[in-house]
């Protein structure tokens, strides 16, 4: 979205406390939004580290599900090799 000139100028004219209340009103109406922001803002953590971690995690999950399968004792599964 484009914004005018006119426009631009009077936001920036616009006083700070009332811009900020401008924006948390914005926020609570918008989690993607807030989310984002604070991602960018305050979160120590980058992407990276962070897809790492969920790597890490998924990673366990699957050794530790197909740690806990097992076939029917004496099962013959003979039949449905190719």
């Amino acid at each position: 979205m484009k914004f005018e000139l006119e426009f631009k100028k009077a936001l920036q004219a616009f006083p700070e406390e009332a811009k900020d209340k401008l924006i948390l009103r914005r926020l609570k109406h918008d989690l993607l939004i807030a989310n984002k922001l604070h991602f960018e803002l305050i979160d120590t953590d980058n992407a990276l580290y962070k897809r790492v971690q969920l790597e890490k995690r998924i990673n366990d999950r699957i050794r530790i599900a197909s740690g806990n399968y097992h076939s029917p004792a004496g099962a013959d599964l003979s039949r449905y090799a190719g």
